[in-house]
């Protein structure tokens, strides 16, 4: 099966940007189960993130807190490989505490 360059480039930017969030979510300590925050991002091709919101809270206000926080903070990531497609792109993360501890 032949997947498009593009497709792996969108992952391996995929995962720039968790690492990227990963490092500006300062985790609020002790959490019981494993909530998760659900973010959509839409960033522009030079790296700039246009939006950045949550769509799903956890039921956890601190982990809810943190993850914002975190959106907050981050307004860059970087420009996108030049075999990804279009002027922005829109990614769906999951904040999983577990993750980010």
């Amino acid at each position: 099966m032949n997947v498009p360059l593009s497709r792996y480039a969108s992952a391996n930017y995929e995962s720039l940007i968790r690492r990227k969030y990963m490092d500006a979510t300062i985790h609020p300590g002790a959490i019981s189960g494993d909530p998760v925050v659900r973010v959509r991002l839409v960033i522009a091709r030079n790296g700039t993130i246009l939006s950045a919101r949550v769509t799903g809270k956890s039921g956890v206000a601190s982990w809810d807190r943190s993850v914002q926080k975190a959106l907050d903070r981050v307004k860059f990531i970087k420009p996108f490989p030049e075999s990804m497609k279009g002027s922005q792109q829109t990614f769906n993360i999951n904040f999983n505490s577990r993750n980010f501890s």
